[in-house]
């Protein structure tokens, strides 16, 4: 008998998180799983993927404390069947988990996650990611049968906060063949290298870094001939404050914005280098389809970064928040043109040995047989399960006790969970107001 799994994703943005989420969907094994893909209607998102508007089990989720949106979560997992929900990201995981519990089947629960919210010092203030990873972690104690982390640097950061909670590392995957090109053959040309960026223009990818190490670029390389671009790609809340910076310091010459774009594999391929000069990050998708283009890229020594990016192997790694080394690393491949193929092809083979999205669907589809099955969550091979060593501070405010609250009713009787939607609605609102407002506007890249 096929066992039924409902994805859940509050696609709030474009980026890895749906990707991962789609892939899982369109690819599991139809012969073992009966899957489902449940979230907000987007258009741009169905038809990025193909996916057929009537095949989604739509739920708005537009705010943490979108009453009807639980109940209609509750209603899909129990007159579904489901046999286990896997939700990602912030809002996802904290509807999917908490509705598994509430609900009369209640199956196994995972969360991926894919950014570290207590990792976030740009974008929210010190009280809100205080309340929401307080919220996060007793979620993850209480409520989850397995976390997937995308990184080892976040499953060992995540763990010690829930250390009775299986947590496993699967690396996100693409599909290799989709950004394969012949670049090695091609020679580099040296005078005008294209570097480029694509991604969404938030706080998080460190921009004004990004364009204070270009003007650094364009200075030193002052009567040289050589005339490199920079190509922005994507649109988000710095976009415009980063066309101001580049008209500020006189790059218009050598900048060009593209705005939002899907044809992601073709720009690739028409790059040089790519850079992402981020605050933080989880792993981001474009290092891997940038590698698989034959594309090294310049990013920041950041969280899962370091475990697809080897300094000098497939690319350069630099500080977070430091323009000078970007700059020197910008310089590097100037200089030396020949490390761009060199580089390029190193990238090819490190994306291939161990990032495809088969290898991601198959560690997914054994962590789902093994929690189907009762068996221990902890994995190996690549997947292997870890637990943190002691616990942390409860971090608790009036808002995660609410919530925490709320955790706690969820494991009475079904005629207790079936009042819950309303019992507890303060204590949840009340805490979910906080976390929406915490939240980052976005993650990943322009697709």
């Amino acid at each position: 008998m096929r066992k039924r799994v409902l994805f859940l994703g509050a696609f709030q943005e474009p980026g890895g998180e749906e990707e991962v989420i789609t892939y899982l969907y369109k690819n599991l094994d139809r012969e073992r799983y009966e899957p489902y893909l449940c979230g907000p209607f987007r258009q741009d998102f169905f038809d990025k993927h193909h996916i057929p508007r009537e095949e989604i089990l739509e739920l708005p989720m537009t705010g943490m404390g979108d009453l009807k949106s639980w109940r209609m979560l509750i209603g899909y997992i129990d007159k579904l069947n489901i046999d286990l929900v896997h939700s990602h990201g912030n809002r996802g995981g904290l509807f999917g988990r908490l509705a598994s519990r509430l609900s009369q089947r209640r199956p196994k629960s995972v969360w991926t996650v894919h950014l570290l919210i207590a990792e976030n010092t740009f974008t929210i203030s010190p009280m809100q990611k205080k309340v929401y990873t307080a919220v996060e972690y007793g979620l993850g104690r209480r409520f989850t049968d397995h976390i997937v982390a995308v990184s080892d640097d976040l499953r060992g950061k995540y763990a010690p906060h829930c250390p009775k909670t299986a947590i496993s590392t699967i690396h996100n995957g693409i599909d290799v063949r989709r950004f394969h090109t012949d670049k090695a053959e091609r020679p580099v040309n040296r005078e005008s290298i294209k570097f480029g960026f694509v991604a969404r223009m938030s706080k998080q990818k460190g921009l004004p870094y990004l364009i204070e190490a270009w003007k650094s670029v364009t200075e030193e390389l002052r009567g040289t001939g050589l005339k490199p671009e920079l190509i922005l790609a994507g649109t988000g809340e710095e976009e415009a404050p980063t066309k101001e910076l580049v008209k500020r310091f006189g790059l218009d010459s050598s900048v060009q914005f593209l705005g939002f774009r899907t044809d992601i594999p073709e720009l690739l391929a028409g790059m040089d280098v790519l850079l992402l000069p981020s605050l933080f990050e989880g792993l981001p998708m474009v290092i891997l389809e940038s590698l698989a283009s034959g594309t090294p890229v310049i990013a920041t020594r950041v969280n899962g970064v370091p475990e697809v990016l080897e300094d000098g192997t497939n690319g350069r790694l630099v500080a977070p928040g430091n323009a000078a080394e970007l700059a020197a690393a910008m310089m590097d491949y100037l200089r030396q043109p020949q490390l761009i193929r060199a580089h390029g092809t190193a990238g090819q083979k490190k994306v291939a040995e161990g990032f495809t999205k088969e290898q991601m669907l198959q560690k997914h589809m054994s962590l789902y047989d093994k929690l189907l099955a009762g068996a221990p969550a902890a994995l190996t091979d690549g997947v292997g399960g870890m637990a943190g060593a002691g616990r942390a501070g409860s971090g608790a405010t009036p808002a995660s006790e609410a919530s925490a609250s709320a955790m706690k009713a969820a494991g009475g009787s079904s005629a207790e969970r079936a009042a819950l939607t309303a019992k507890a609605a303060p204590a949840v609102q009340t805490a979910a107001k906080r976390q929406a407002s915490a939240l980052p506007a976005g993650k990943g890249g322009v697709r």
